[in-house]
């Protein structure tokens, strides 16, 4: 829009390019995640410098797209849970067969052969009598326990159908071979082996998917009849009672996340409306946190289960990888610290906080991933990630990395693939450091008197980053209520001189928590550190509540994960203390990206244990000794002493 209210081609081609996408989106029905997870990607990847389209919306329109296709997200739910139910079902039911086939064509061979005649009736009845006992030990062993009945009533009848068949192809072969020599007895029952199992094994592979389906087809029928006086129970569950995910609106109205950021939002207006030095600065804050709502909404609607989660958190890493790999060309190529790579996060201390934020999530991947090209994968991305810290050169990135993979490390439980992991990148990360990343990470503190292996004597951005966290802790003391006003530190620091830019303006304080306390005072602080911590202690559940499924072929990696971003998450938190990063987009994500995983978590763990497979029977313990116990006790005179092998040896000697 220009400045007298009419609309631009150049500002109608980004809104038609992500109205155009939505529809098309829609149209394919895709999984509302990929949409969730591209904006993920773009939002780290998308260099302007590189694409040179600041203006176009890749972010938030697709997100928007998430929103729009999570209306479908529960078609997709019911959809896959009825793919499992079929696939955990025809699965149970051939094991079940599977171990019915040679006891039941035993079983029909010898009630043919047998010496007494039966008619094919008798045959079938004496045949399926038995078999029936051996359905009900055998299906609960195989199938899930809420599939059970489904299980025994397909093999039931498949069962009955080839016996019945076996039975008349076997009266058949006997009707023929007559009333034979007795000598012949061997000929006669090959042959009704040969046939018998030829017709049973044949029954079965042709009715066993086909009266799968109609068992399968009446039971679910029969189930929503049931709920249909209960339509709650519908909309929480799937195809037979299978436990679905959230809708998105509900998800959305139970994130604490969402409630905590909403809850920021006003009290950013409110201590904007009483800025010290501009309201406008606090005021176009209030508009980005209206904004961020875009991508806070885009993440609930799209991740919705399991493997979303895991798409998003590879494009979460992906994307970052990217924008390490943008530093690390820049640093190779240039020298120095690789400021500006592009993306969102151009300054290079944000580069670092950026790369420590999932460097543990690409690990994770490596130790969880089952399949080996994506492991190896993760373990390239996370070296990449180590490497974009490295040529950040943030000294607090360094500490936060050293202090997440300490957390992880405390955590895992496989130390010692970990262990040498750690070791390796160690050497790896000494040997390609050069000299003056390692002066600039002597000069946090110290003076060359304190540190001699320094080479300049003290590092000006070290010493104005102490007088800009005493002048935070000031501006709190005077202003501990509403603070300062968002984005008004700087003035602050301007007008008091403290520490200034080349150009004369006034700096961050260069730590995220001070400058939240003095811009924020006590209205709007409390409410982003609990926030954060929140979601950190979901996270910390949901590894807990998933730690027993690290065996699961499907499930196995979510625990892995959760500690992954754990350890990412407290990585990003010491970072902040060095850098003012309070308004990066992705710290608001980690509001509701907490929460998102314990539901997910919870949701998972329901939905496993539905599908929970009962175990065998424990074999039975050894028979006692010496005999069963009696009431009077041990008979010691039943126990022959002289066979013991310590009286034996000695009598022989």
């Amino acid at each position: 829009m220009n400045g007298n209210g009419v609309y631009t081609a150049h500002s109608v081609r980004p809104f038609a390019f992500v109205v155009l996408l939505a529809v098309t989106l829609y149209n394919l029905r895709l999984n509302p995640a990929w949409a969730a997870a591209a904006a993920c990607y773009f939002y780290f990847a998308i260099p302007m410098r590189e694409f040179n389209m600041p203006s176009a919306p890749y972010q938030a329109g697709f997100f928007a797209v998430a929103v729009v296709l999570s209306v479908q997200s529960r078609y997709y739910a019911r959809a896959e849970s009825k793919k499992e139910i079929i696939e955990r079902t025809r699965t149970a039911t051939r094991e079940v067969l599977t171990a019915l086939r040679g006891p039941i064509v035993t079983l029909i061979t010898r009630l043919t052969t047998a010496d007494e005649r039966r008619s094919t009736p008798e045959t079938c009845s004496e045949a399926s009598r038995e078999a029936r006992a051996d359905i009900a030990r055998l299906v609960p062993l195989h199938a899930p326990k809420k599939l059970v009945e489904v299980v025994r009533d397909t093999v039931s009848s498949v069962c009955d159908q080839a016996i019945s068949r076996a039975a008349a192809e076997a009266e058949s072969v006997r009707t023929r071979h007559g009333g034979g020599p007795m000598h012949s007895r061997g000929v006669l029952e090959a042959n009704v082996v040969r046939q018998v199992e030829a017709s049973f094994n044949r029954e079965l592979d042709i009715q066993t998917d086909r009266t799968l389906e109609t068992t399968l087809e009446a039971a679910i029928a029969e189930y929503e009849s049931s709920q249909h006086a209960r339509p709650n129970e519908l909309r929480e569950y799937g195809i037979l009672g299978v436990p679905l995910h959230r809708p998105a609106l509900i998800a959305v109205l139970t994130n604490t996340g969402v409630w905590a950021h909403l809850a920021f939002t006003l009290a950013t207006a409110i201590c904007a409306s009483h800025a010290r030095w501009s309201q406008n600065a606090g005021e176009k804050q209030v508009e980005l946190c209206w904004l961020l709502f875009i991508p806070i909404l885009g993440i609930i609607c799209g991740v919705r289960n399991a493997k979303q989660f895991r798409l998003y958190a590879a494009a979460w890493t992906l994307g970052v990888a990217h924008l390490c790999y943008n530093g690390v060309t820049w640093w190779l190529s240039h020298g120095g610290r690789a400021d500006n790579v592009g993306g969102q996060q151009g300054d290079a201390n944000w580069l670092g906080i950026t790369a420590v934020s999932v460097a543990p999530v690409a690990l994770a991947a490596f130790l969880s991933e089952r399949n080996r090209w994506v492991a190896w994968a993760g373990l390239s991305l996370a070296g990449l990630c180590v490497l974009g810290v490295l040529a950040g050169g943030s000294r607090g990135a360094l500490i936060s990395l050293i202090i997440g993979v300490a957390y992880w490390f405390f955590w895992t439980n496989k130390k010692g693939i970990a262990a040498g992991l750690l070791l390796l990148g160690l050497a790896g990360f000494l040997f390609v450091a050069p000299a003056s990343f390692w002066e600039r990470m002597g000069t946090m503190f110290l003076p060359k008197t304190s540190n001699p292996y320094v080479v300049v004597e003290l590092e000006e951005s070290a010493q104005s980053r102490k007088r800009m966290w005493a002048l935070a802790i000031q501006v709190f003391k005077e202003e501990p209520l509403l603070g300062i006003g968002p984005k008004n530190f700087p003035l602050e620091n301007k007008v008091r001189g403290v520490a200034l830019t080349a150009d004369g303006a006034g700096l961050e304080t260069h730590s995220t928590w001070l400058q939240l306390l003095a811009e924020f005072g006590l209205t709007g602080a409390p409410i982003w550190f609990l926030a954060y911590l929140t979601s950190l202690l979901c996270m910390l559940r949901a590894f807990l509540i998933t730690r027993h499924l690290r065996g699961d072929p499907r499930y196995g990696w979510m625990p892995t994960y959760f500690l992954g971003f754990q350890a990412g998450w407290i990585s990003n938190a010491v970072a902040a203390s060095f850098v003012s990063c309070q308004w990066l987009d992705f710290n608001y994500w980690i509001f509701i990206f907490g929460p998102l995983a314990l539901q997910i978590a919870k949701e998972t763990k329901s939905y496993v244990e539905w599908f929970e497979v009962p175990g065998a029977p424990s074999e039975a313990p050894p028979a006692p000794r010496y005999g069963e116990p009696s009431a009077v006790g041990l008979d010691l005179t039943a126990i022959d002493l002289e066979d013991l092998p310590a009286l034996r040896d000695e009598a022989s000697s």
